[in-house]
């Protein structure tokens, strides 16, 4: 079954997402000289929004190709997309409250990136990864309050019912 997706909605998270991918190259955001990786708070936070996978996959590819090059997928930008979904997939295991789940997935997910992308890095300067996880922790709280104030009454889904 094809489930009915709320147009204005959709929009308004496509609108977000631009906006993000914007914020994530923009040098202003650096904190103590570590930027966020803003586009993973908001796909961990997405992944509790958006109820079907499809959505949520096309949101993941929409997001990774506005961060990245022109050129083509590289290699982190493949593991990024691969976070993505894995992270979506993991948030149902997560026995808190969603919340909690997204800083928690959040944190996680910026420590499996530097694991798989750059471990190298953890081990050079762990309290800049310290720092990035508390700063996607930060912005997925917002997020994540921003959705549930946008969404009121528990309609926080993309999918209509």
């Amino acid at each position: 079954m094809i489930a009915r997706i709320s147009w204005l909605r959709l929009a308004g998270v496509m609108a977000v997402l631009v906006i993000f991918a914007i914020l994530q190259r923009s040098p202003e955001l650096s904190w103590f000289g570590v930027r966020p990786n803003i586009i993973l708070s908001l796909m961990v936070v997405l992944g509790f929004v958006v109820g079907d996978f499809f959505v949520y996959a096309a949101l993941a590819f929409i997001a990774v190709a506005l961060i990245g090059p022109a050129k083509g997928f590289s290699f982190e930008e493949l593991i990024l997309l691969l976070l993505f979904f894995g992270l979506y997939f993991v948030r149902r295991y997560v026995p808190m409250y969603p919340l909690f789940s997204a800083v928690l997935l959040t944190s996680g997910g910026t420590l499996l990136w530097y694991l798989i992308v750059d471990p190298g890095f953890i081990a050079a300067d762990f309290i800049a990864v310290l720092i990035e996880m508390f700063y996607n922790a930060v912005i997925a709280v917002l997020a994540y309050l921003g959705f549930e104030r946008a969404f009121p009454h528990g309609k926080t889904s993309l999918v209509a019912f």
